[in-house]
């Protein structure tokens, strides 16, 4: 596998790159929304999120899927990859075309 440039310039692998996506997928299509699963690729993507998006995303740690209303679940899913959009990170657009596609349903 080769290497990806981030927008920042930053150099990671393809295979961070293609762990971040897949770990994110994982968590969304999971039973709950987890900041660990965050944090670890965060710290993979060797980025600092804003602290208030950030903040707001903590305090929904372990809270289930289902347990949120459809619109503000979609609006979580969209902020948590909000963190690695300005990355320019590849996969992200693929996961928030999923995310559209889900709320659309």
């Amino acid at each position: 596998m080769g290497v990806v440039e981030d927008a920042r310039g930053m150099v990671m692998t393809e295979f961070e790159a293609q762990t971040i996506v897949l770990a994110l997928q994982k968590m969304f299509d999971d039973g709950y929304f987890d900041i660990c699963v965050v944090d670890k690729c965060l710290k993979l993507a060797r980025s600092v999120p804003p602290a208030a998006d950030y903040n707001v995303l903590c305090a929904l740690h372990c809270v289930h899927w289902n347990k949120m209303e459809s619109g503000f679940r979609t609006e979580v899913m969209k902020r948590t990859l909000a963190l690695f959009a300005h990355e320019g990170l590849p996969g992200i657009t693929r996961l928030q075309a999923m995310i559209e596609k889900r709320a659309m349903q």
